[in-house]
């Protein structure tokens, strides 16, 4: 199924919901059904779940006791559920604008909204989850910076110690409209 008749599929529809692996990459789901939805003249509003994370400090606190210690590439697995990384409160308030053709929710995390709306769920093999990881393309859910440290692998930007200013930064997720 291409990205045209995805569209056209959607606007059947009042309200869908794009869920998914982080490793998606958002932005060119977001660019591809745009462009479809303008090509048809569809009036869609877009609906970012990622604008809904909780800030960064607050979600280093929280993953901060999974991470392992310093000296360890190894930590363990998170307890928290998938609604302790977002503002669940506005997330959940999200609803649809009545002038506009279909409201989309999209991103890791959509389905946490209150829409009652059918849910697409884009998922990524594991491999290319890895590839993107170590190419710097993709982070965890609620990462925003990742710096490449003296062996070339990716690493968050506060785990860097200061020796390693050769590192080079980059952003990896960015505001939409």
């Amino acid at each position: 199924m291409g990205y045209l008749s995805l569209a056209q599929w959607i606007l059947t529809h009042d309200e869908v919901i794009i869920d998914g692996y982080s490793g998606v990459l958002w932005d060119d789901v977001y660019f591809c059904l745009n462009t479809a939805f303008e090509n048809i003249g569809a009036k869609v509003r877009w609906v970012f779940a990622s604008n809904y994370l909780k800030p960064a400090d607050q979600l280093d606190e929280l993953v901060r006791p999974f991470l392992g210690s310093e000296d360890s590439i190894w930590g363990k697995r998170c307890t928290h559920s998938l609604a302790d990384f977002f503002d669940i409160e506005s997330l959940q308030s999200i609803s649809k604008d009545e002038t506009d053709d279909c409201t989309i929710v999209l991103g890791a995390g959509a389905a946490l909204c209150n829409l009652s709306a059918p849910v697409i769920y884009l998922d990524v093999p594991k491999n290319e989850i890895q590839y993107r990881m170590r190419a710097g393309v993709v982070a965890n859910l609620g990462a925003t910076w990742l710096e490449v440290g003296d062996m070339g692998a990716l690493v968050p930007r506060r785990d860097l110690e200061g020796g390693h200013r050769r590192a080079r930064a980059r952003r990896t997720r960015r505001r939409r409209p």
